[in-house]
């Protein structure tokens, strides 16, 4: 959840392993829209094909349906890139 109380967005810090970029990229996004649209932002600025990597949080896989909400996510967390 969000730490900030009645908050519906969430800022999520994407970090990619070094081999994909050095980039740390900010996102902010609503806590019960799909995580896929994160990832389908991110892999458009970096230029990489969404079937190419895949993403963490907590080392967990996230799911294209995953939310924020459902991943109990908080502000700024950070949620790792990595090559498939």
């Amino acid at each position: 959840m969000s730490s900030e109380r009645g908050s519906e967005y969430t800022t999520i810090l994407v970090q990619p392993k070094r081999e994909i970029s050095s980039a740390i990229c900010i996102y902010k996004i609503k806590n019960n829209k799909p995580l896929k649209i994160l990832m389908e932002k991110y892999c458009l600025r970096i230029g990489l094909n969404r079937e190419s990597v895949r993403f963490l949080a907590s080392n967990n896989v996230i799911n294209e349906d995953d939310t924020v909400s459902s991943l109990n996510l908080e502000n700024y967390s950070i949620i790792q890139v990595l090559r498939r």
